[in-house]
């Protein structure tokens, strides 16, 4: 095993040590931004691409994308980092809750957060029209099974 300069190993403990209660700081504030986004409502799940996604050169045409978004998980709704193949649309991006992120995205990503309400609330609104569709066909089915008003 290398030796290290006391000293030297000195400094880390002291990065260490000044870096734990910041991100600790962090972590709980993703926990009130999600609570925020809770409280506010949420229809559906919605994310934003944050990053593309490339094999190899960058001058390459990119091959996915990296999401932020707002998914269901175990029954509640989280705020979520996945990742969007082009090859596979169909599959799941593979959502995991912000608090599961790589530190350095947990840190990124709050530049998003802004962006990522306003994209919830666009959503909200449109699926909207979508739920007032739903809600007249359910009328017309209970009808058509002349359980409506029962």
């Amino acid at each position: 095993m290398p030796s290290f300069d006391p000293a030297f190993l000195e400094r880390n403990k002291a990065a260490i040590k000044q870096a734990s209660p910041l991100l600790d700081q962090i972590s709980q504030a993703w926990d009130e931004i999600e609570e925020f986004f809770k409280s506010q409502g949420i229809l559906r799940g919605t994310w934003l691409c944050f990053d593309s996604i490339f094999s190899g050169a960058h001058a390459q045409p990119p091959i996915g994308e990296e999401l932020i978004g707002i998914q269901k998980i175990k029954g509640a709704w989280r705020i979520c980092i996945g990742e969007l193949i082009y090859a596979d649309p169909e599959d799941d991006p593979n959502w995991k809750p912000i608090g599961e992120a790589p530190t350095h995205l947990r840190i990124s990503l709050l530049d998003h957060v802004h962006p990522l309400f306003e994209e919830l609330v666009r959503s909200n609104e449109e699926y909207v029209k979508d739920i007032e569709i739903a809600a007249k066909k359910s009328q017309a089915v209970l009808t058509d099974l002349n359980l409506a008003g029962l």
